[in-house]
């Protein structure tokens, strides 16, 4: 339940075209996922490649991280290292990002 209400409180009518359907829509995914996990556990191996059938996980965390996003005010930050990178990545040269994977809205 605190899921769920901390979500509502954070995400209805913050940003265009979140309402009340949205949250119970994202909500209804997560517990379908997680009433699945209980029944057929994905036991993860030691290395996999990205899925997205039969669930697309990928898009479900890009919709529930949408809705928390404010785009009006939103902005990246250090824009400089990203064209740095990106002046290596024409250079031929290798780039290495690490990211807590928590943190990103791909599960």
């Amino acid at each position: 339940e605190g899921l769920c209400t901390n979500y509502r409180n954070a995400v209805v009518n913050k940003n265009a075209g979140v309402d009340e359907a949205k949250v119970v829509h994202i909500m209804k995914q997560i517990l379908s996922r997680v009433f699945k996990e209980f029944v057929d556990p994905y036991e993860f191996p030691s290395y996999h490649s990205r899925m997205l059938e039969p669930y697309n996980y990928y898009n479900f965390g890009q919709e529930y991280v949408k809705c928390m996003i404010d785009f009006e005010n939103s902005y990246i930050g250090n824009l400089d290292r990203f064209e740095d990178v990106q002046r290596q990545l024409e250079r031929g040269e290798n780039v290495v990002l690490l990211a807590n994977h928590q943190s990103e809205a791909d599960p």
